[in-house]
């Protein structure tokens, strides 16, 4: 039996029109015959989708952000002749 990943791996396209034309079609299908895409309850598929929510990444991102911020500031001062 494949492992979940390579259940969901199976939806994925090579960036061709066709393929994803077909890879819909072949999902659409197995959510018509199985009633979810992977099997996975509702609660599974939100897990799978938030990585790519905004909500989730704004602060991840706003973090990188400070710390770059901070670090250019820091730079900005020892070139200026200050120490850190």
């Amino acid at each position: 039996e494949l492992s979940p990943r390579s259940r969901m791996e199976a939806h994925f396209y090579d960036g061709s029109a066709v393929q994803l034309a077909r890879k819909l079609k072949d999902l659409a299908e197995s959510l018509e015959v199985h009633g979810s895409v992977w099997g996975a309850t509702r609660e599974r598929c939100s897990e799978l989708g938030r990585r790519f929510c905004w909500r989730d990444h704004a602060p991840r991102l706003d973090r990188a952000l400070s710390t770059v911020s901070e670090r250019s500031g820091r730079l900005d001062r020892v070139k200026a002749g200050d120490t850190l």
